[in-house]
């Protein structure tokens, strides 16, 4: 349960530092302007190295479902989408 609740702070302290991170974008006026000269405002949280290996790969079936999501994961925040930009969710950034 320890780990479950690990892992759930760092998402929501991945998404506060997401929206920070674009509200501060859209309040500065040359860095606002920048952004919105762009037709797609893209935004990744990347969970690259939080999923560790399990002794003898005990893990591995509750893992499968990540095997199975949509990589990005498209994320829903109106604070974001306000702004004009989309957030994802991605194990790995491939820029």
């Amino acid at each position: 349960m320890k780990i479950r609740t690990f892992i759930q702070n760092k998402k929501a302290v991945a998404m506060k530092q997401l929206m920070n991170m674009v509200k501060m974008l859209d309040s500065a006026p040359k860095s606002k302007a920048y952004c919105h000269c762009f037709t797609n405002r893209l935004c990744y949280v990347s969970a690259t190295g939080c999923v560790t290996a399990s002794p003898c790969d005990m893990a591995n079936g509750f893992m499968e479902a990540y095997n199975n999501l949509p990589d990005p994961l498209p994320l829903s925040n109106k604070s974001i989408e306000n702004r004009g930009f989309k957030a994802f969710q991605s194990n790995v950034v491939k820029l």
